[in-house]
């Protein structure tokens, strides 16, 4: 209450043709140093004093909580998962044939799964033969949740972000044939791990 009247009579005191007594708020990362009372200000905004993203966070400000921008997890591409952390394979890659849609051991041609990541970018895609009328399936569940453009089946992100992590089966069928692959679903928990065991064996 007190506040006020002083806040009152200071607008009165201004409106008479005084000057202002003024109540000056400290200068934050946007705003100058700023009177309550009349608005005048001094100086200039403090900036912010960012702190570089991370996987797990967007680049933020250490003093307001201010953010930009989006985690780098959520930039993360397939194909990232393999360049730059590791320009081979990684290590979490595991070796094994599909048959009939299920997993088998090592036998025939065996194939390197490629990993995707939970909350990434991009989706996950696979060359297959040209064709139409696809149908798709996930651990022998039908989706629609994917892009197809002559020859290029993109798994949409949306559809990665719902599935459990782990060996995912990939089944297509189509009027050109059929096609069976098989992918990981990583998060952010074992990209952390993989970057780190990636780094401690080069």
């Amino acid at each position: 209450m007190k506040k006020l009247l002083i806040l009152l009579l200071a607008a009165a005191e201004l409106a008479a043709g005084g000057t202002c007594a003024h109540d000056w708020k400290d200068a934050t990362c946007t705003e100058p140093k700023t009177c309550a009372v009349c608005g005048q200000t001094e100086g200039e905004a403090l900036g912010h004093d960012w702190e570089e993203a991370t996987l797990r966070t967007p680049k933020t400000c250490k003093v307001c909580g201010a953010t930009e921008g989006d985690t780098l997890a959520s930039e993360i591409t397939c194909d990232d998962l393999t360049s730059p952390y590791h320009p081979g394979k990684p290590k979490m890659w595991k070796k094994a044939t599909v048959v009939d849609g299920k997993l088998e051991p090592a036998k025939y041609n065996s194939i390197m799964f490629r990993p995707c990541l939970k909350g990434g970018t991009g989706g996950i895609y696979f060359k297959i033969v040209p064709t139409d009328d696809l149908v798709v399936k996930i651990d022998g569940q039908e989706t629609t949740d994917f892009t197809y453009t002559y020859g290029n089946l993109v798994l949409n992100q949306s559809l990665i972000d719902s599935l459990d992590k782990g060996i995912r089966i990939l089944e297509v069928y189509s009027t050109g044939g059929n096609f069976w692959d098989a992918f990981v679903v990583m998060d952010i928990d074992d990209l952390e791990a993989h970057i780190a065991d990636v780094t401690d064996g080069q």
